[in-house]
């Protein structure tokens, strides 16, 4: 361990503390307080919206359908099958919560949540 590591260390969790304490007196005066880690932690969750929950290769597919490519051009441009095309729009719908519905495509939906992201 490098002799400075652990002082380095104690230095940022002393700052941590007193950031702590001026919190703490903020709330006894009636103020408010928020932790930074908690700050981050909400900021991080709001950034990730559903599109990212998607793996590189859905949002690949997801990405040439919002260029209105057909099954067989999806197929061609990743070079696989019709029905591996299929099995990532299927998977692209579940991910993103894209309910079954008779009377919507539902890749319409899937490209309009891309467009959003």
């Amino acid at each position: 361990m490098h002799p400075h590591a652990e002082g380095g260390r104690g230095r940022r969790e002393d700052h941590e503390g007193r950031e702590r304490q001026r919190g703490g007196r903020r709330l006894a005066a009636g103020g408010t307080f928020l932790d930074p880690e908690v700050v981050a932690s909400l900021m991080t969750r709001q950034r990730q919206g559903p599109v990212d929950r998607l793996t590189p290769r859905e949002r690949g597919v997801l990405a040439l359908m919002a260029e209105g490519r057909s099954r067989a051009a999806l197929a061609a441009q990743r070079f696989v099958s019709e029905g591996a095309v299929a099995r990532h729009t299927k998977n692209i719908c579940t991910e993103l919560d894209l309910a079954i519905a008779p009377d919507v495509h539902r890749r319409v939906p899937a490209v309009l949540a891309r467009l959003t992201a």
